[in-house]
């Protein structure tokens, strides 16, 4: 099962939106589908998203996604510190070199850019 956009397309556990109830019970249609042990070895679900933090978290726990694979992602600290400032300069945000410096050794490998737009709050 291949969910693309899968952020939009999974709805919300609470529903949001102009149709809640829809979203809503899309959502709770397939996390039962996800966790329903008859499907196991029958079934893969495969979800894209270029924002996974804003995939409800239950979807993504093991036994229901157990394997998540970044496409394109940093594979160093410098790497994610350059990705952070392209990001922040195409939405007007000046970070200056010192303070990504500053923070160059906490910035994890296999940073995405829909997990820096997350970071910058965008």
């Amino acid at each position: 099962m291949f969910i693309d956009e899968a952020d939009q397309t999974l709805g919300r556990r609470g529903g949001s939106g102009s149709e809640p109830e829809v979203s809503g019970r899309v959502y709770s249609m397939i996390a039962q589908e996800m966790s329903n042990r008859d499907n196991r070895g029958r079934l893969v679900w495969i979800l894209a998203t270029s924002r996974p933090d804003l995939v409800e978290v239950d979807l993504k726990r093991p036994g229901r996604v157990d394997l998540k694979i970044p496409l394109f992602p940093t594979t160093t600290p410098q790497e994610g510190a350059e990705l952070l400032a392209a990001l922040g300069r195409s939405r007007q945000l000046d970070f200056p070199a010192e303070a990504l410096a500053s923070i160059r050794d906490r910035i994890p490998d296999l940073l995405t850019p829909g997990e820096v737009d997350a970071l910058l709050g965008i």
